[in-house]
């Protein structure tokens, strides 16, 4: 019944009173990775990202195989680090630059293995492909073997063998 309450709240558009019932499913089942799953989501819906970040960490910690999660909070740790190279491209002195641009590039970097373990839970997504295809293009440069692991995902999003 608590379950059919979260659902009509959650789809019905009243974040409030699913994110009471929520609570009360938390409290009933702390274990069950599922709510915390729909608490994330719920925050998601509401524009609250750390609160829904720290939900989807804690469904990660009851079910490490949870793909939803995972991929949601790979995607929130790349859009941090958008957000940072959208600031260092309107640096306009150079060498401020050129420090700058290195934290880029080492936040790419340090999203791969988010990206990687999406890839590992849902071998077939072609949307996580697309994004690691991305990453190691623009680190193709900077570290050996980013250029092998480009042209690997190219050629699985292109369906070669």
């Amino acid at each position: 019944m608590l379950v059919e309450l979260i659902n009509y709240y959650l789809n019905g558009g009243e974040a409030e009173k699913a994110e009471v019932y929520l609570d009360a499913a938390i409290k009933q089942d702390p274990s069950n990775a599922t709510f915390y799953r729909a608490k994330g989501t719920l925050y998601e819906k509401m524009h609250q990202q750390e609160d829904a970040k720290a939900m989807f960490e804690k469904t990660l910690e009851l079910d490490p195989t949870d793909f939803y999660s995972q991929i949601m909070l790979s995607n929130y740790k790349l859009d941090q680090v958008n957000a940072l190279a959208a600031k260092v491209n309107d640096i306009v002195d150079v060498n401020e630059y050129n420090r700058e641009i290195e934290k880029v590039f080492e936040g790419y970097k340090s999203v791969i293995p988010d990206f990687e373990k999406c890839l590992e839970l849902k071998p077939d997504d072609r949307n996580t492909m697309q994004v690691l295809k991305e990453l190691y293009f623009k680190l193709r440069e900077r570290e050996p073997g980013f250029l092998d692991k480009y042209q690997e995902m190219k050629d699985k999003l292109d369906g070669v063998k």
